[in-house]
């Protein structure tokens, strides 16, 4: 009796828990990334700044960098801006200067309220201790 009772109970949880094509390819529609990315580098300030947007909340404060002749990285601006996206594989730690290398994707049919942008950590090139007051 109980080996009947998993033979008829079995396939319907199997079914229960199955996706339809078609709600996991819209899922993954709204959200599919290119596979080519671009190299980006970023200084990330330790302090963190108020922004809003989708309400409030804290932005990094960023600087792009680039690579000069010698190898050496240089900042392309001297004011900070605020970043308004996430770093897949970063976490801030207010207590330090980093500059990161980064893979940028481009984000196709992102939802309305989302980045068209994907930021995902390659690398830390520099890490640099901040005293805070």
């Amino acid at each position: 009796m109980k080996k009947y009772l998993v033979l008829i109970t079995l396939p319907l949880l199997l079914t229960a828990c199955a996706t339809s094509n078609e709600s996991y390819e819209s899922l993954n529609k709204s959200e599919q990334i290119n596979t080519e990315f671009k190299t980006v580098y970023l200084e990330i300030s330790p302090l963190v700044q108020e922004c809003s947007g989708e309400g409030i909340y804290e932005c990094l404060q960023v600087r792009k960098i680039t690579i000069d002749n010698n190898g050496a990285y240089v900042a392309k601006n001297l004011e900070w801006e605020n970043f308004y996206d996430g770093i897949e594989g970063y976490t801030h730690n207010n207590n330090e200067s980093v500059i990161l290398k980064l893979k940028q994707y481009e984000v196709e049919n992102p939802p309305a309220d989302a980045s068209s942008v994907r930021y995902v950590l390659d690398r830390y090139i520099q890490r640099t201790p901040v005293k805070q007051n």
